[in-house]
């Protein structure tokens, strides 16, 4: 299988790489192609050139008296010297003009017809064709014709760098197409690979703005034919979670319900054999067996609430709550309750009211279980407090503080503190954090920062 750590990734790199490769080798062969063909379309120049100057000269011998080839005067130097000035060309010709050469020479090796540039006079180093010649630190390429009929000959000659200018402009022109076209094309696939993933994102999103809650199946008809057996393996999945999620559920809230009932009997039995009897060994054991029963039945009303708790019934049932209200009828039931331990409870909280948009009974559950926490694990007889504000609810207790490794792991089910001797199912801070996620909230717990040992309780609102 493909280690593909980003299909879009590799995608492109696939596709691009070669296309670049393959245009870089065509544009360079190309480039290289077009220079040759010209050169050689130049050198064809040189020699018709010649040949058209030996058609001149031949029919100049032809129409002598003598038969010989006679002077000729090459009309335009004064006009080839300044007529162009700064200009590539104009109704007088080309400035290029100054960088073509032509020499004639007679049997005899006398210079009788040449232009203005000044090539090197040099008849005994003439050899027919193709040669390259330098001459005041310039290379020049020559062709050089030799007339068999009247003897003379004919040496026609371009500069070298105005051939390898005109060679490069003409072959980079030929080039720079495929050079713009080439990121365009690129683009394009960048932006045809972007589009085809869409459908990809659109999942990825999809799945990314969902919980654990909702199980619900994606719609088919939004994505592509190629994607459907995924979808369809997808929703596949849920229905499986969904259902396996509402066995563990009903299995839960009907063990808790039917507990319920025989540990309620246990505690009631038990009470009375601690009443009746005056064995004081027995009614050592009966208390030790009621503060069992007792964990047990308060994990039985947590395994209750947990299987209560119902996002959408959440979601249906949120209303506009008063925070202060609300925590001074928590805490006035909690400080009447027998069960608690005895601890003042003091609430900090602006006159004004506190308005929140919850889940009632959902946000009593999450306070009570908070103040439960910080009452159970707090010092004898120490203060809790209890702090609003219009972006947080905060619990504070005082008792040893936890290591900041273990604080995380608290909000896992059935884990307790490991230096807690306090009795307590396990459930209560993971029943805080499921009821804070349904309704948008954040609950952290942390050791106390004001100079005072304890920990706190924080639900951001916000």
């Amino acid at each position: 299988m493909l280690n593909i750590t980003s299909i879009k990734r590799f995608l492109l790199i696939a596709i691009i790489a070669p296309i670049a490769t393959i245009w870089a080798v065509s544009a360079s062969l190309n480039f290289h192609e077009s220079q040759e063909q010209i050169e050689e379309l130049f050198d064809a120049e040189l020699a018709q050139m010649s040949r058209m100057l030996q058609a001149v000269i031949t029919t100049n011998i032809k129409l002598s008296t003598n038969k010989a080839p006679q002077p000729l005067n090459y009309l335009d130097k004064e006009i080839l010297n300044d007529a162009f000035g700064h200009q590539e060309y104009n109704e007088q010709g080309h400035r290029y003009e100054k960088k073509l050469a032509f020499q004639v020479w007679n049997t005899q090796g006398k210079l009788f017809f040449e232009n203005h540039v000044q090539l090197p006079k040099s008849f005994g180093q003439l050899k027919a064709g193709f040669q390259t010649i330098s001459a005041d630190e310039l290379k020049w390429r020559s062709f050089t014709l030799k007339d068999e009929d009247y003897g003379f000959w004919i040496k026609v000659a371009q500069r070298e760098d105005v051939r390898t200018e005109l060679t490069n402009e003409i072959a980079w022109n030929t080039t720079w197409p495929s050079l713009v076209i080439v990121p365009f094309l690129i683009l394009v696939i960048g932006w045809v690979i972007q589009k085809g993933l869409s459908p990809l994102r659109a999942i990825s999103v999809e799945l990314k703005g969902r919980d654990y809650n909702n199980l619900s199946k994606l719609n088919e008809s939004d994505y592509p034919s190629e994607l459907k057996h995924m979808v369809d393996e997808l929703n596949s999945l849920f229905q499986r979670v969904n259902s396996s999620y509402e066995r563990e559920r009903r299995f839960t809230a009907d063990a808790a319900h039917e507990l319920r009932t025989p540990l309620s009997i246990s505690k009631v039995h038990l009470q009375n054999i601690q009443q009746v009897s005056e064995n004081s060994q027995v009614t050592d054991f009966v208390s030790k067996a009621l503060v069992g029963i007792n964990r047990l039945i308060h994990m039985v009303q947590q395994l209750l609430i947990l299987s209560r708790l119902d996002t959408h019934q959440q979601e249906k049932n949120k209303t506009t709550l008063y925070l202060n209200t609300l925590c001074s009828e928590i805490i006035q039931e909690m400080t009447k309750n027998p069960g608690t331990p005895k601890h003042d409870i003091h609430l900090h909280a602006p006159n004004e009211g506190i308005e929140i948009l919850a889940n009632e009974s959902s946000l009593r559950i999450l306070l009570r279980n908070l103040l439960d926490n910080a009452c159970r694990y707090a010092q004898a007889e120490s203060p809790i407090d209890v702090v609003l504000n219009s972006t947080s609810i905060s619990i504070k207790n005082q008792c040893p503080s936890l290591k900041e490794e273990e604080l995380p792991h608290l909000f896992e089910r059935f884990k307790r503190g490991a230096t807690s001797s306090k009795q307590g199912s396990g459930l209560g801070l993971s029943i805080c954090q499921q009821i804070c996620q349904l309704n948008g909230f954040h609950l952290s717990l942390n050791n106390r920062q004001d100079g005072v040992e304890g920990i706190n309780s924080e639900v951001r609102l916000f």
